[in-house]
């Protein structure tokens, strides 16, 4: 099985499938219970903004493990996964409905 060592991912470029650099990897998240690493912490490139995904306790956006394609000499991930989480971290926008209409007190009969 091949490996790559923590100290050699510190600082690696990411990119996207389609040749985007997005950053550098700052962090890794790994789930203590079993293991498997469920995001990395991003510090995004100068005109890179990723709206929508979640945010470690530095502020830096998460980008989860399942969008990550290949790690090398960069980490690519993939464009679609990350548009995907944006879109679903958005929060969603209320529904604005007009208030209903005041309705005219009823006429009382004339004594």
């Amino acid at each position: 099985m091949p490996q790559i060592s923590a100290n050699r991912l510190r600082g690696i470029g990411i990119l996207t499938d389609k040749g985007i650099y997005v950053g550098q990897l700052r962090d890794i998240l790994i789930d203590e219970v079993n293991g498997k690493v469920l995001a990395l912490a991003v510090k995004l490139g100068k005109e890179i903004t990723l709206q929508g995904l979640q945010k470690d306790d530095k502020g830096s956006p998460l980008i989860p493990f399942s969008a990550v394609l290949a790690m090398r000499d960069y980490i690519v991930v993939s464009e679609r996964a990350l548009t995907i989480q944006q879109i679903r971290g958005r929060p969603v926008q209320p529904v604005i409905t007009a208030p209903p209409a005041e309705q005219a007190p009823p006429s009382q009969p004339q004594l």
